[in-house]
């Protein structure tokens, strides 16, 4: 039979997790009350073989290692704006002033050409080179002041190719005066017969009596 314990803060938060003799990890808060999360630490492996009491081998010999994920934080919003994964990987967000999504960079890819040198041919990348120069996704918020009808909508555009600006793809979400969400509107494929024109896929649309 599998064990676990968990530990807790003062304050009821979760700090250390263990799981039979395979998992542990812990988990780090700052802030002023100790209520965010900023570090877990993962172990993985177990330094020898466990066996289920019989002599049976549940998990092979492993060497033990741990992996790190780290998050910061708004404190003021109390959202993440920064995450590093496991691998390093990071993910940042910008929030608006009222704690809205307007800018989500994913981790890029580094590659050539991913900035602009001034030269002809070909360079080395540099470190400006070799980060996103376009945000992964785009939000932006439009209320009935600025609509002139009674709903609003969200606009929502995703990078395609986050070197180049212009390869977005939209996509609209409308909802009503009481934040019902009444259809979504996303950009399609080029009309093949008419090249230059963009499809648009209507779906989800609701009428309420």
């Amino acid at each position: 039979m599998e064990q676990s314990r968990t530990e807790y803060t003062d304050f009821g938060l979760a700090r250390h997790q263990k799981a039979y003799r395979k998992l542990e990890s812990w988990l780090y808060y700052e802030g002023e009350y100790g209520a965010l999360p900023t570090r877990e630490v993962v172990r993985v492996g177990t330094g020898g073989p466990i066996e289920d009491g019989q002599g049976n081998e549940l998990y092979p010999d492993r060497p033990v290692r741990s992996v790190t994920m780290r998050a910061r934080y708004d404190e003021g919003l109390g959202v993440v704006t920064q995450y590093r994964d496991a691998n390093g990987q990071k993910t940042e967000v910008v929030y608006d002033a009222l704690g809205r999504i307007e800018q989500v960079w994913l981790p890029h890819v580094p590659r050539p050409g991913c900035g602009t040198t001034g030269q002809s041919q070909p360079q080395p990348p540099t470190p400006s080179q070799t980060r996103a120069q376009v945000p992964s996704v785009r939000i932006s918020y439009h209320l009935p002041d600025e609509t002139g009808a009674p709903y609003s909508y969200v606009e929502t555009g995703t990078a395609e190719d986050d070197c180049d600006g212009d390869e977005v793809q939209q996509g609209y979400v409308y909802v009503d005066g009481l934040g019902r969400k009444r259809l979504t509107v996303t950009e399609g494929d080029e009309a093949p017969s008419e090249p230059g024109h963009t499809e648009w896929v209507a779906s989800g649309y609701v009428e309420y009596d």
